[in-house]
């Protein structure tokens, strides 16, 4: 998880303007590769094989997602195994924010969905925040439902309106 903690570390110590051009210049500043557009995300390769989006709405970016872990074959899961995968990512995630917190110290939010103070235009089981003057930075433990993949997160957002 040391090399997500100082991605999230670079992602930090960036001047984030959001704008597709600031947000592109940013991106390709930290050497990231453009792969494509699909619809309303672009998709990125990072020099470690990691995949990354940005999110838009009518061509103005509202996030940037970094695939750390995923697990995609969650339907051939029986019902232990898929418990197991569920505690996996828990300790995943649990392990991605503890490297974080070396590199940019304690979060500001550390806790699940339902918690109070959970940024309500995220959509995380578990999430861990930082703030800077212009942007959330957090990692997010993600699984929508019982068809979609486990994933690790690391995020960068626009502080909240």
């Amino acid at each position: 998880m040391k090399e997500a903690a100082e991605t999230m570390k670079t992602l930090a110590a960036q001047k984030w303007e959001w704008s597709a051009e600031a947000v592109q210049r940013i991106l390709r500043g930290l050497t990231w590769e453009f792969v494509r557009n699909v619809q309303h995300r672009d998709e990125y390769r990072l020099h470690n094989g990691w995949v990354a989006s940005v999110y838009h709405e009518r061509g103005v970016p509202f996030l940037v997602e970094v695939d750390v872990h995923a697990y995609v074959e969650v339907d051939s899961l029986n019902e232990l195994e898929y418990q197991r995968k569920a505690d996996e990512f828990y300790d995943k995630y649990r392990a991605a924010v503890g490297a974080a917190r070396e590199v940019l110290g304690n979060p500001l939010f550390d806790g699940e969905t339902a918690a109070t103070g959970f940024p309500q235009d995220q959509d995380a089981v578990w999430l861990a925040l930082w703030r800077s003057e212009d942007a959330r930075y957090m990692i997010q433990q993600k699984h929508e439902d019982r068809e979609t993949p486990f994933r690790i997160c690391l995020v960068v957002a626009p502080r909240e309106r």
